[in-house]
This record gives C-alpha cells, sequence and structure tokens, in this order.
C-alpha cells in the first residue's frame, strides 16, 4: 500500500510550484496538531533534501515546534537555517537557537538576521545580540541590533555605530533612539568629517522626519554648513510645511550646499514667507530653477520677488534668460519687457532684442514676427516660429491662438528643425486655448509636419505629446472636439511612422482614455497585421503599460505578433505577453507548445524555471528546436533561478543534459564552461562537476572551481577545492574556497583549511587565514598567531596574519600579534593601515598606543609611517606623542622624518582642537630659524615654512586650524621676513559666513601688505578665491566686508576692496549699495586703487 508520504508527494508533482506550495499549505493546516501529520513529517524527513524542505514548510505551517526543534540539530546548513526561519516566524523560544549559534554558518547566520528583522522579534534579538557579539564579532551584532528592543538599542549603539552598514532600518524601529544618537554625533563631529557622517545618516533622517520634524531640521542647518544635504530632497516639502523659515536658511546658506532642496510641493510650502526671504531663496538657486520657483508662487510676491533679483542692468545676459519673464503676469511682463529693450546695450544683441520682443502684446509683436517666419534666412525662421507662436499663446486668448495658427500654413514647407521646435511651442500650449476652429487648423499642421519626407523621430514625439494633451483635456473638460483632434494627430501619425513613440503615454492619459487611442490606431494595427507587421500594436501596448491589457483587440494584436517571422519583434510580443498576470498561464503556455524554443527568450524562462515549473518537463523531454535556437546558442536552456521550487525528478533530467553538453568535447569550450557553471546550482551535481577538474583545458577546470563553491555540499566540496588550491594555487580555486566555507560551520573550518595552512605557499596560506578570520572561525587568532611566529616566515604571509586581526579584536591574542607588529619591519605597516573608523571606539585609545609606539620605533620606515598614521588618532592618544613630534621637527640634525612630524601635527590639530602644540612647534622653529649647518641652507626656516603652508592648507575645512592659522599669524606678524606667511595665514582664516571675521582677517593682512612688494598679494588671493568661496545666494553677507575694507587705510586693503566691490556686482547685480562702494574705490587717494576701480564698469557697452 502507498505510503502518506508517496501519495502526498505524487499528487503534487506535476502541479506548479505555486500550486503545490498552496496544496501542502492545506494538507499541513488540515492536519494540525495529529499524529498522522507527525508520521507524515517523520516519513518526509527520512528522504531527500527535497522531502525534508516540504516537512519543514509543513511544519511552519501546522506549527509543529517538536519536528522544528529536531530540525535545529541537523548538520546540513540549508535545512537548519529554514528551520531556524520557521522557528522565528513560531516565535518558539529563542533559547534553542541561542545553543546552537556556534555551529551556524555564514549564510545560515544571514538568514537568521533576515528572521529577526521581519516581525517583532525583539525579545529573540535581545538574547542573541550579546553571544553573537562575542561569537562573531561587531559588524554582525550590528545586523541584530535594529530588532532588539529600544532600551537594548540605545545602550549598544554608542559601541556599535561604527559597524552598522545601513542606518535606514533602526531608525524606522528606533527613531527617537536613533535621533539622540545622531545628536551626540553631530556635537563631536568634525567639519572634515560631515561629509561622511551625513552620508551614513541622510537616508535614515528620512524617515526620522516623518515624526521628529524639528530635530531632523535643526540637524540639517548644521549639516548644510559642511556637506550637500540634497539627499533630504525627498523630504523637504514635509519639513517646510513645518517650519518654511527654518528650511529657507538651509536653502540660502552660504555654502551653497542647500540650493539642491527643489520641487513644487517644497515651493509651495515656502509661499508663506516674506517678500524678501523669497527673493533670497530665489537668488541662491541655479538658472534652471529660477523659472520653476517664481512659477510656484501666486502673482503678488512673484512680481516682488522678481523685482529683488533682476535689478542687474547688464540682465540679461543672453536669450535664454529672458524665459524668466514668461512667469509674470501679462502686464508686468510687458512692462519689464520694453524696459529691457529701451537699454542700449540690449540693441547690440539680436537674440535679446527677439526674445524680449515675443514678450510684448500681440498688436505690437506679432506683426513683426509674422514677418520674421518670412525670412530668407532658415535659421531666423526656425527661431521666429516658436516665438510667434509663444506669443500669441501669453495672450491667453483663443481667437489670438486661432489667428496665430491661421498663418501657419506654411511650415509643412520648412526643414524637420523648425517643425519640430514649432511642434513642441505647440505641444506646450495649454490645450483649453484652442478653440473648435483652431483644432482643424491644428490637425493640418500636424498632417503636415509628420507627412514630411524628412519628418524625425523628435518630431513626431512632439507630435504624439500634443495629441496625449489634446486628449488628457478633452476627457477632462468632457469637450468631444479635443478628443477627435487627438484622434486624427494619432491617425496621422499612423499614416506616415513608420513606428510612432508612445513612450510614457499612460501617464497623463485619462480614465478609460486608451480604448479611443486604441481605435485610432485600429485601421493601421489591422493593415500591419496582414502584412506581418506589429510595431503600432507593441508600441501602444509598451505605451500603455498595464492599461493595455483592457483592450482585447490589442491583447489579441500582440499575441498574434508572437508568431511574427521577425525574431526581434516576437521576442517583444512574448515580453508583454508574459506581463499580463491574468493571461499569461493561458498564453504562455500555448505559445511554449507550440514552439518550444521561445523557452531561450529571457522572460519564457525566468515565467517557466519559478512559476510555471510544471511545464520544465515539456522543456527537458527533448533538447528544444524552433528558430530561437541558433547553431551559436546550447542546445539546453539555461535557467538562472527557481531551481529549489523544482521537483528532484526535474532536477535529476536537468543535469543530465547539463552534464551531457559539458561532455561534449565536439562543444565549444565557452558553452562547455557555462554548462560546468549551471551544475553548482543543481543540487546533487558535487561528484560530476568534480570530474572536470582534470579537464585539459584552463576553462573547463576553472568552471568547476566555480560551481564547487555554490555547490549544495559544502563540506565535501570544500575539501575538494583545498587539495586542488595546494597543489595549482589556482586563483578560481582560491575564490572559491572563501565562498564555499560561508556554508560550511565555523568550528569545522580550521581542521578543513588546515591544510592550506601547513602548505608552505603564499597565496594558499594568506587565503586560508583571511577566510578563518572574515567568518569569525573559533581559533583564528591561534592561526594567525602561529604562523606569524613562525621562524623565517614569508613576509607576506606575516602581513597576512595581521591584516586578519582586523576581523578578530578586541581577541587577546590579536592584541598581542597587533602589538608585535607595530614595532617589525615587515608588518608594521599593515597595522598602521588600520581606519580609527573601523574599530569599536572603546579600543581605539589602546590602538593609538601602538600607533605612537610604532611613530618612536628607531626603524626610520617604521618611524615615518607611524608618524603618518599619528595624525588620524591623535584624538586618542598621550600628550608624549605630541613632544616626540615636535621633537623630532624641531631637531636640526633630524633630516628624514621633520616633514612628516610636522604634516600630522597639524592633522592632530584638526582632530583634537589642541592649538598649543602647533604653537610651540612655531616658536621653537621661529628660535632656530638663523641657524647655519653645513651644506644646508638655513633648515628652520623652511621647516617654519613648510608648517605655515601646512597649516594654511588645512584651514578651510577645520575651525581648531584657523584658530591655528590666526594665532601663527599673530606671530609672525612681529617678524617682517615672515609677512609674506603671515599674510597667507590670515586669508587662509576667512570664511564669508562670518562677515566681521573676514573684514578683520583681510585688513590684517593688507597692514603687512602695506608698504612692501607685497602689496597687490591679498588683492591677488581674494581674486583667485573669490568665484569658488564667496557666498552664491546673497549681497548681505559679502557687502559688510566690502565695506569695511573701503573704510580701512591703507593701498592694501583699498585693493582688496575693489576686488570684493567688482566681484559682488557682477555677481549679486549693481545695486545702489555696490554702486556706491565703486564710487567711493575712483576717488581713493592712492592712483593705483583709483586705476583698479576704474577697471570695473557697472554696465557693458
Amino acid at each position: 500500500m502507498e505510503s502518506a508520504a508517496t501519495a502526498l508527494l505524487s499528487h503534487v508533482e506535476r502541479i506548479s510550484a505555486p500550486a503545490r506550495e498552496r496544496e501542502l499549505a492545506l494538507t499541513a493546516h488540515s492536519a494540525a496538531g495529529t499524529p498522522e501529520l507527525d508520521a507524515l513529517l517523520s516519513e518526509l524527513s527520512s528522504r531527500g533534501r527535497y522531502e525534508v524542505n516540504i516537512a519543514i514548510g509543513m511544519a511552519r505551517v501546522a506549527g509543529t515546534a517538536e519536528y522544528l526543534r529536531a530540525m535545529l540539530d541537523s548538520h546540513d546548513q540549508e535545512v537548519l537555517a529554514r528551520s531556524i526561519a520557521a522557528w522565528l516566524h513560531l516565535d518558539l523560544e529563542p533559547q534553542a537557537i541561542l545553543d546552537r549559534l556556534p555551529r551556524l554558518s555564514y549564510r545560515t547566520r544571514n538568514t537568521l538576521y533576515r528572521s529577526l528583522r521581519h516581525g517583532n522579534r525583539q525579545a529573540a534579538a535581545d538574547l542573541l545580540l550579546p553571544e553573537v557579539r562575542k561569537q562573531f564579532g561587531d559588524t554582525e551584532a550590528a545586523r541584530v541590533l535594529p530588532a532588539c528592543s529600544s532600551e537594548i538599542v540605545a545602550t549598544e549603539l554608542p559601541t556599535l555605530d561604527y559597524a552598522i552598514g545601513s542606518w535606514t532600518t533602526i531608525s524606522r524601529r528606533h527613531t527617537e533612539v536613533f535621533l539622540d544618537h545622531v545628536d551626540v554625533l553631530a556635537k563631536t563631529t568634525l567639519e572634515s568629517d560631515w561629509a561622511r557622517l551625513w552620508a551614513r545618516v541622510a537616508p535614515a533622517l528620512r524617515w526620522a522626519s516623518l515624526e521628529f520634524p524639528d530635530r531632523v531640521l535643526h540637524l540639517m542647518r548644521q549639516a548644510v554648513v559642511y556637506t550637500p544635504v540634497t539627499q533630504m530632497r525627498a523630504v523637504a516639502a514635509h519639513l517646510a510645511r513645518f517650519n518654511p523659515d527654518g528650511v529657507a536658511d538651509v536653502v540660502v546658506d552660504p555654502s551653497g550646499h542647500g540650493t539642491g532642496l527643489v520641487g513644487r510641493q517644497l515651493w509651495k510650502a515656502l509661499r508663506p514667507l516674506p517678500d524678501d526671504r523669497l527673493a533670497s531663496v530665489s537668488r541662491a538657486y541655479p538658472t534652471q530653477y529660477k523659472r520653476a520657483f517664481l512659477a510656484s508662487l501666486p502673482p503678488t510676491p512673484r512680481n516682488a520677488v522678481f523685482d529683488a533679483i533682476h535689478s542687474d542692468p547688464n540682465w540679461p545676459a543672453d536669450s535664454t534668460q529672458v524665459s524668466v519673464l514668461d512667469v509674470l503676469p501679462p502686464a508686468e511682463r510687458i512692462t519689464h519687457a520694453r524696459k529691457y529693450l529701451a537699454r542700449e546695450n540690449i540693441s547690440e544683441s539680436p537674440d535679446i532684442q527677439f526674445a524680449l520682443a515675443a514678450r510684448l502684446p500681440w498688436k505690437e509683436a506679432g506683426p513683426t514676427l509674422l514677418e520674421a517666419t518670412y525670412l530668407h534666412d532658415p535659421e531666423s525662421r526656425g527661431f521666429a516660429y516658436p516665438v510667434y507662436i509663444t506669443i500669441a499663446a501669453a495672450t491667453r486668448k483663443p481667437d489670438v491662438v486661432y489667428e496665430m495658427l491661421g498663418h501657419l500654413a506654411r511650415l509643412k514647407s520648412e526643414r524637420d528643425s523648425t517643425r519640430r521646435e514649432a511642434l513642441r511651442s505647440l505641444a506646450d500650449i495649454s490645450p483649453h486655448l484652442y478653440s473648435l476652429g483652431s483644432l482643424s487648423h491644428l490637425v493640418e499642421i500636424v498632417r503636415g509636419a509628420v507627412g514630411a519626407r524628412d519628418c524625425s523621430t523628435q518630431s513626431r514625439r512632439e507630435a504624439t505629446r500634443l495629441a496625449s494633451r489634446l486628449l488628457v483635456w478633452g476627457d477632462q473638460s468632457g469637450q468631444s472636439g479635443h478628443i477627435d483632434a487627438a484622434i486624427n494627430c494619432l491617425r496621422a501619425l499612423s499614416h506616415s511612422a513608420d513606428e510612432i513613440d508612445f513612450d510614457d503615454f499612460d501617464r497623463n492619459l485619462p480614465k478609460d482614455a486608451e480604448q479611443s487611442v486604441f481605435e485610432a490606431l485600429a485601421t493601421r494595427i489591422a493593415q500591419e497585421g496582414r502584412h506581418e507587421e506589429y510595431n503600432t500594436a507593441l508600441s501602444l501596448s509598451e505605451g500603455l503599460g498595464k492599461r493595455a491589457w483592457n483592450i482585447p483587440s490589442l491583447e489579441l494584436a500582440v499575441l498574434n505578433a508572437c508568431n511574427a517571422h521577425d525574431n526581434d519583434v516576437a521576442r517583444r510580443a512574448i515580453a508583454l505577453t508574459l506581463a499580463n498576470r491574468a493571461s499569461r498561464d493561458r498564453n504562455g503556455e500555448a505559445i511554449l507548445r507550440r514552439d518550444p524554443s521561445t523557452i531561450a527568450i529571457a522572460e519564457m524562462h525566468a515565467w517557466v524555471s519559478t512559476v510555471r515549473t510544471d511545464l520544465v518537463d515539456k522543456v527537458l523531454e527533448s533538447p528544444p528546436s524552433g528558430r530561437f535556437r541558433t547553431t551559436d546558442e546550447p542546445l539546453i536552456p539555461y535557467f538562472a533561478d527557481g531551481f529549489r521550487r523544482w521537483t528532484p525528478r526535474q532536477l535529476e533530467t536537468y543535469a543530465n543534459l547539463v552534464v551531457h553538453t559539458a561532455k561534449n568535447s565536439h562543444a565549444p569550450v565557452a558553452e562547455r564552461a557555462s554548462s560546468i557553471r549551471q551544475l553548482g546550482k543543481l543540487p546533487g551535481t558535487r561528484r560530476v562537476t568534480t570530474e572536470f577538474l582534470n579537464d585539459p583545458e584552463p576553462e573547463i577546470r576553472d568552471a568547476a572551481l566555480t560551481a564547487l563553491a555554490t555547490t549544495d555540499q559544502p563540506l565535501a566540496a570544500l575539501r575538494t577545492l583545498t587539495k586542488y588550491a595546494m597543489s595549482e594555487s589556482s586563483p578560481t580555486a582560491l575564490e572559491s574556497v572563501g565562498r564555499c566555507a560561508e556554508s560550511v560551520s565555523p568550528t569545522m573550518l580550521s581542521n578543513e583549511l588546515l591544510p592550506l595552512l601547513n602548505s608552505n605557499r603564499v597565496a594558499p596560506t594568506n587565503r586560508a587565514l583571511h577566510v578563518l578570520a572574515r567568518l569569525r572561525a573559533p581559533d583564528a587568532a591561534d592561526a594567525a598567531g602561529w604562523m606569524w611566529h613562525i621562524p623565517n616566515e614569508h613576509p607576506a604571509i606575516r602581513r597576512a596574519a595581521v591584516a586578519s586581526c582586523r576581523w578578530l579584536v578586541p581577541d587577546e591574542k590579536a592584541w598581542a600579534l597587533y602589538e608585535s607588529a607595530s614595532t617589525d619591519h615587515d608588518t608594521a605597516n599593515v597595522m598602521l593601515g588600520v581606519d580609527p573608523e573601523t574599530l569599536a571606539p572603546q579600543l581605539r585609545p589602546q590602538f593609538a598606543k601602538l600607533v605612537a609606539a610604532a611613530a618612536a620605533s628607531p626603524n626610520q620606515e617604521i618611524a615615518r609611517n607611524g608618524m603618518a598614521a599619528l595624525g588620524r588618532w591623535s584624538l586618542w592618544d598621550s600628550a608624549d606623542s605630541v613632544e616626540m613630534l615636535i621633537e623630532t621637527a624641531t631637531n636640526l640634525e633630524q633630516t628624514s622624518l621633520w616633514r612628516v612630524a610636522i604634516t600630522s601635527l597639524v592633522a592632530g590639530t584638526s582632530t583634537t582642537s589642541e592649538v598649543a602644540p602647533l604653537l610651540t612647534l612655531a616658536d621653537g622653529l621661529l628660535h632656530l630659524q638663523d641657524t647655519e649647518i653645513a651644506n644646508r641652507d638655513v633648515p628652520g626656516r623652511q621647516r617654519l615654512g613648510t608648517l605655515c603652508l601646512e597649516v594654511a592648507g588645512s584651514a578651510a575645512q577645520s575651525h581648531p586650524i584657523r584658530k591655528a592659522a590666526a594665532a601663527l599669524a599673530d606671530r609672525l606678524a612681529q617678524e617682517p621676513l615672515w609677512h609674506w606667511y603671515a599674510i597667507d595665514l590670515y586669508l587662509s582664516t576667512i570664511r564669508w559666513d562670518e562677515p566681521e571675521h573676514a573684514a578683520q582677517s583681510i585688513v590684517r593682512a593688507a597692514a603687512l601688505a602695506d608698504g612692501t612688494g607685497l602689496v597687490g598679494y591679498p588683492a591677488q588671493v581674494l581674486n583667485a578665491r573669490l568665484p569658488a568661496e564667496t557666498p552664491a545666494t546673497t549681497t548681505e553677507r559679502l557687502l559688510p566686508i566690502a565695506q569695511a575694507l573701503s573704510d580701512a587705510d591703507g593701498v592694501s586693503a583699498g585693493l582688496s576692496a575693489v576686488e570684493l566691490i567688482g566681484h559682488g556686482g557682477d555677481t549679486f547685480g549693481w545695486t545702489d549699495d555696490w554702486r556706491t562702494l565703486l564710487q567711493k574705490a575712483r576717488a581713493h587717494s592712492d592712483i593705483d586703487v583709483q586705476r583698479a576701480a576704474m577697471d570695473i564698469y557697472t554696465t557693458n557697452e
């Protein structure tokens, strides 16, 4: 008599995977808690992995805890992973998983962490976190942390934040804890580190902003000073509705980092701001956003903002800027256009003059522009047509638009570029301006344009856009005339084009309007179908997306296209057919039975392998033949995924076909290699894959090595790969060792990789050390220490041993190895290359001591690299290291390390904010500036000059360095021979968002330059820095600085003022304030200042 398990398996054998899963779930649910289910699960478990996986799934549905507990003791890591997922799904006691944690492979642990994060698994996560951290390190513990309770997260986050890859999950689950932690980080983050911090937390802050907009906005205002905040664009509107003034502060920040916050919803939320604030926001945006921002404002503030930001007499500088006038109401637009046309400098710019004329009243500019469309020059006509159309539309009067359309009859005779721009302008007109009388003219224009012999794809696209807008408006307003005109335009397109471009056609199409579109094209689609052409049907179906499924006739046309003689057409049609989930089962099966070679199409074999697994048998019965199977392609289909949903019989049949191709010596080597790599995805193929390791072709051997890394028998495969790696040292074999080891229990890795460690070969040994440490084998630290201490071991192996410690700290043996490496010539550089951000905060002081020990090494190379690293670790280092660096830099007998010591001191000042060490060093070098040493030239002066250049070059990104630069400049100002350096240091402290301090710095620099050959040097420095560094948002920051310099005594201050005045007027417009300062400079007592001021012009001739 047939057993229950056999009967069940036979019942679900021939149905598709989704139906099979549904049937198994129903069976488990109906038998839950019965002895029959226990017996069924027991029998299934006595068979192969396929049956065991079915049993685990049924136990999960039925809630059979005892069976799952037994499966937790399985030695098969895949079975163990499925059992863990089911165990957590049922919310069973997590202690069972904790007891088995040490033997979980890397991939099984990944399954565990994913399961913890899905659903409310806080109790399990809280219990597992300490042990995961102890056994597998902070990186894996950080993956468990989001699933923990808020109390645990608040406690552990400060020590685990460095290991978190993505903050988004923590932000969504523990928003307030996350924000508390980011607030702490913001207070301690250096200027130079803000970009890195913001890149990590900004995606998570988007979620937090929904609940705590005030706190997120506060963080944005801190960050925008140092780094762009464009990542917050998606939630800027939400923040602006909460606090528009705060968001405006971010946008107008002098750094320019806030101008990436754009969008209509944001600008709508900023409307409550006063006009002057809106003007400053508009001024901050780049040119490409100004028009859109103005258009988003109501008319009254729009006019005020426009007047405020376009007061420059040199505006507009080109014809493209004139388009900003279009956002103004008609009366104001006309007034401004006449004002600009009256300027003398406009008369020499015909393109600007023409663009401004287009903004005049229709009766005033229309005849002139119409006449321009008859000019002999085609370039002039090409510019005149769109301007003529635009000015007619600007009247907002349908009768004027009607008159304009009546004059476009000649458009069909123009060249395609002219027609394209005209069609674009016609499509931009609001459809309500087209009266019923206008529509007939419009249709004729479209027919003439798309019917021309040289009509381009771009022109057809504009005609399609015009038809789409007419269709949308007709549906929304109930105007049947507009709908008819749109349909007629589409008919014209269907008669003239080989293929109509319907990209994104469904985005603005009214509800149910797709049927009308199809009816307009039905004749063409039918005609094409009779000639075995389907371009229109396929393009329309692709453009309509899911809405095409509502049109049975179109679906039928696409289905017919699946039989097209053109393979590319058939591929497109089959992909569209399979996209429709409602009918793809029926239609896809019919297509496959008609032509089995369609399995070669990506969409078809993906559907078969993951959904309609019952059709796999049909495909595997014999090698598919047909037009999609060419001689260049393999004889069997290569499925990419879904094998875990196949039955053992299907897998065996497919594996036999793959092996047959792989062993076919007459097949191309690339085809055979592809078949072998496919074997790695199929269960039960390890043994046959191993046979190919002896093939004479290297590509075949590499393919077999790659396949073994993903086999379902990882332990046996790892032993094979290890043996091969020892004998061949193949890079592919070593790479596969690492991938395969991820599926092996860490408790077994050391024994399995021991042959590699003992191989006496560099590459295998290094790979073994890397794998043991990365996968956290229990005795990985012992292995690293053992390899490091072997006498006369190869330096590369010793370096690999030290490098593996980054996964093993805070293990005491790893620390001992780091300590030994810090003074070892061969391995010190590996230890010194560790970044503080990759180490737990509580471990950084201890590591800093190792770096300091290396810096103090008698070995010059170790000391140099140690000093170079010391700057990164100075926050956690002792004062002794600072004294050592100062001693090195001031010891004139030391000629090889002084430069790196200075660089490290400067970097340390940026980190610790301690200015005193730099000043102490400067005093020491000043004392030594005149020291003479044989065969050397004033070494003390050279070193002090290097210090000044290092400080000035680092000041831009660090407030402590700017503070040190100012103090150092004050010291050097007392030394006439050092005034050039002092000037540079003063100017390096300038921040344009601190006008008072910036003015003082420039005045001090100018005072040192007066009366010397350096009198023009501060102005030269400002000239080089102003374009990139001055605030591009507001004149309020720069104007006080220029005023202070104008009031200061001295020629150098006057020249510096002229530089600021010229840049400020050109950048912000020559307002009365800037003109007054310029006139004052022209009246300066010094002729050089006068000359410089006279060479700056407020208007161009």
